[in-house]
């Protein structure tokens, strides 16, 4: 009875011996687990975090302002063009027009580079589509030195001298060519 109590005491101590190195492994890989469930849940926080941003650098985030990030550039640059442009549209059309970029933020599409008009005359924007053929030239012509306004300050003050050949000026009264020419 006394060899058999032996042989099963050293059983039991075996098995617990080998439930001990078993909870052990258990504990490592659960530590092993637990450190890369630590390092991916870092890495999703990361991900999530620059999915969020991109997604804002899309325009695409809820409740905000559809406005990409390239698309604020863009007008922030456009509206230094406008701003120069209207320096030499208001003197072509005798005071009666300013440009201004489109800024119905609920207008479907993407509008944020349109243009509109101030007709001064009447107090009123309008598109500019609306512009007769001479009108739509001088403001495509103030477009155009507003740009290169822009693109001569920003390469530091290097005068760009350009000549503007256009069917457009056969299409003004002479007060406008006068104008336009000056």
């Amino acid at each position: 009875a006394l060899n058999e109590s032996k042989a099963a005491l050293e059983e039991a101590i075996g098995a617990m011996n080998d439930m001990v190195y078993r909870k052990n492994n258990n504990e490592t890989i659960l530590n092993k687990l637990q450190s890369r469930y630590n390092k991916a849940s870092d890495k999703m926080q990361e991900v999530t975090t620059l999915n969020n941003l991109a997604g804002i650098f899309r325009g695409k985030s809820a409740g905000k302002n559809k406005t990409s990030f390239e698309t604020y550039v863009q007008m922030a640059g456009f509206d230094g063009i406008i701003h120069a442009a209207n320096k030499r549209l208001q003197p072509m059309s005798g005071g009666q027009y300013q440009l201004y970029r489109h800024e119905d933020l609920e207008a479907k599409g993407n509008v944020a580079l349109n243009l509109d008009i101030l007709d001064n005359h009447t107090g009123k924007k309008r598109a500019v589509s609306t512009l007769s053929g001479g009108e739509s030239f001088l403001a495509s012509l103030s477009l155009a030195l507003g740009l290169s306004d822009r693109v001569s300050a920003s390469a530091g003050g290097i005068n760009i001298d350009t000549l503007f050949i256009d069917e457009g000026f056969g299409t003004l009264d002479e007060n406008t060519l006068n104008d336009a020419l000056g």
